[in-house]
């Protein structure tokens, strides 16, 4: 759950997420890069990385999964994360359940680029850097970057509770971040969050909150998944694909996703008030 201040905080974003507004000269995957404001390309993070002992900031992919990691369908089968479709149900893990996929963050067929490797016991999971996955912590689920796991952390598998055993960095193909309802997916048997390194990174990060950043980009995406289920799966996935045909949408709402993001939540919250304001 959220904190209160937390919650609080929430109703002052779309001051904040303006700041993707500011234009720059973009920078491209592996490039250098400018943290403030942030000028590399769609779908990266500038992120502070150390080259040969000199701290330097470069573009990384900001959240996602390559294009052969499997997830578990609700008829029973198996399906790779570069073949998923808006509206497919997929397993979200113990506790969540199936649950559809409304959105993705991110869908790169042919790139390829730098994850990080984690091993349990019975399990192998590549994802980016700044993907969150959940981790228990004192019989506590909290949320870690997966650049901030350690070797023994305790993860959440499709057979219970795993601990890392190895963390390594492997080349693959593909950049996947599908967007489930349950805001969870299982992905090669590894529970994992749909969310990454977003436009609220930087504030939560500074005030020492970031492990609230899954459940808070969950609710300011609450109002995308009240239209997913006002449409309903196959009005909507039409709508998608008519949309996408036209614009990159994966792109835009990296990009740009905050601004428009809160904007609709700001608005929904606003209509909300004014009706129980009429009802008093």
């Amino acid at each position: 759950m959220i904190p209160k201040a937390m919650a609080s905080l929430l109703f002052f974003l779309p001051l904040i997420s303006l700041v993707e507004l500011i234009p720059c000269v973009t920078a491209q995957s592996g490039e250098a890069c400018l943290p403030i404001p942030d000028n590399c390309t769609a779908g990266f993070k500038c992120r502070k990385i150390v080259v040969n002992g000199m701290k330097t900031f470069a573009c990384i992919a900001d959240g996602c999964f390559p294009g052969d990691a499997l997830v578990h369908l609700y008829d029973g089968g198996s399906r790779a994360m570069k073949d998923l479709k808006i509206g497919d149900k997929v397993a979200g893990g113990p506790g969540s359940g199936y649950s559809e996929i409304y959105a993705f963050g991110h869908k790169e067929l042919d790139a390829a680029h730098k994850f990080l490797q984690v091993k349990t016991d019975e399990s192998v999971l590549e994802l980016t850097a700044g993907h969150f996955i959940p981790v228990q912590v004192e019989e506590k689920l909290v949320y870690k970057r997966a650049a901030d796991l350690k070797v023994d952390d305790r993860l959440f598998t499709r057979f219970g509770v795993s601990q890392v055993t190895e963390l390594s960095e492997v080349e693959k193909l593909g950049l996947y971040n599908p967007l489930t309802l349950s805001g969870h997916i299982l992905v090669n048997d590894i529970v994992a969050s749909v969310h990454s390194e977003w436009f609220l990174d930087s504030l939560f990060d500074a005030l020492g909150v970031s492990q609230y950043l899954p459940s808070s980009y969950q609710l300011l995406l609450s109002p995308i998944r009240a239209l997913y289920k006002l449409a309903g799966r196959e009005l909507y996935s039409t709508g998608y694909a008519m949309l996408n045909s036209f614009v990159n949408v994966d792109e835009i709402s990296r990009k740009f996703g905050g601004t428009i993001v809160v904007t609709m939540g700001l608005l929904g919250t606003l209509a909300v008030t004014s009706k129980l304001i009429k009802e008093m």
